[in-house]
């Protein structure tokens, strides 16, 4: 359910396990959106819970985090602990490039190796920057 703010909170269904859940919101950068200024500038938030161990353990030590970054134009940052072996990753960015940081985070917590196989093809099939 939207909120007055722009922004979307959905709560995690109730599980036995502790899975990954997201809550964005919209903001803007500086100057955007002003008087006579097109409105082009809107950066988004998305939180994750992912679990510490495939964080701490995984996704930073193996490069995933700086991968999927560079790749997406996103800036990830990794927060407390929050719950019982779950810490908070936040992402800002545009909207579809942290939905294509969240694909590439999935794929990477299913040992998927797309992330780093289009490190050196860029997203489109290109040659990376």
């Amino acid at each position: 359910a939207a909120s007055a703010a722009g922004g979307c909170e959905e709560p995690a269904p109730a599980f036995a396990e502790p899975l990954p859940t997201a809550r964005c919101r919209e903001t803007q950068r500086p100057g955007a959106g002003g008087p006579g200024e097109a409105q082009t500038d809107s950066l988004a938030v998305v939180r994750l819970l992912l679990p510490h161990r495939r964080v701490h353990g995984q996704l930073i030590p193996w490069g995933y985090f700086t991968d999927i970054a560079k790749l997406c134009g996103v800036g990830i940052s990794v927060g407390d602990t929050v719950a019982p072996g779950l810490c908070q990753i936040r992402l800002t960015g545009a909207v579809a490039a942290n939905a294509l940081a969240v694909l590439y985070l999935q794929c990477a917590l299913s040992q998927c190796r797309v992330a780093l196989a289009l490190r050196d093809t860029g997203p489109c099939g290109g040659a990376a920057e």
